[in-house]
């Protein structure tokens, strides 16, 4: 699941199956599962698998894993990340150990982030993020797996189209008229050749001027959804 505040989400605060954001944002994501009934098993395979689109891209140091929620070690091998796939997917995480370790029910939890970039799909496609569980399904062979539905969360961001007319006469569109753009936070955007959004900072001066070309028209690419202030200067 993507964060994505004020909303709500069937395993905490925030998290739901689509969320808005800024190119350049960091977006968080959580993996759930449980604690089986590992009665008959001396040992026993899980593994989170997980594909991101080409706007998405994994925050490798960010990755934590825990069990009830106590916290796992990747260094002392409780759990391995693993970026080399063989499936196409962006990473697996490798649960290493759990029989006689951790109680039945027990919440599995694995948080990591994730960078929506300038190759984000902008508008209705959105950004993909598909994730499935393997596990083991017969503790007489406990080298045979079976992997759950694929799940899928979207991550969305947006583009602002502006048209610069003459105030007397709408129908008039007017050219090199410049502006910047201003977020809920009152920070300003930065914009690159194509007006994708690069960043955000404190002050005017340092903005990107956005301006009008031969037909009127501005477009900043890549927002998150939210109200902004558009300032001609």
């Amino acid at each position: 699941k993507p964060a994505n505040a004020p909303k709500q989400g069937a395993h905490g605060n925030n998290y739901n199956d689509v969320a808005d954001y800024c190119i350049g944002d960091t977006v968080p994501f959580a993996l759930y599962s449980k604690v089986p009934d590992l009665e008959y098993f001396t040992h026993y395979e899980m593994i989170f698998h997980d594909k991101m689109s080409n706007g998405l891209s994994f925050d490798t140091g960010s990755m934590q894993v825990t069990v009830g929620g106590q916290p796992l070690s990747a260094e002392n091998g409780e759990y391995t990340v693993v970026t080399t796939t063989d499936d196409d997917c962006t990473f697996h995480v490798e649960i290493n150990e759990l029989v006689e370790k951790y109680a039945e029910g027990a919440e599995i939890r694995v948080d990591f982030t994730a960078t929506l970039t300038s190759d984000a799909e902008i508008g209705l496609s959105g950004n993909t993020n598909t994730s499935f569980l393997e596990f083991s399904n017969n503790p007489n062979n406990t080298t045979e797996t079976t992997n759950t539905v694929e799940d899928e969360v979207v991550v969305f961001t947006y583009e602002l189209d502006i048209t610069k007319v003459d105030g007397a006469d709408a129908a008039k569109t007017l050219a090199n008229a410049e502006f910047v753009l201003q977020n809920a936070e009152n920070k300003y955007a930065t914009v690159d050749s194509n007006g994708k959004i690069t960043g955000w900072v404190s002050t005017k001066e340092a903005a990107s001027t956005l301006k009008s070309d031969e037909n009127g028209q501005i477009k900043v690419i890549g927002l998150d959804d939210g109200d902004y202030t558009l300032t001609e200067t």
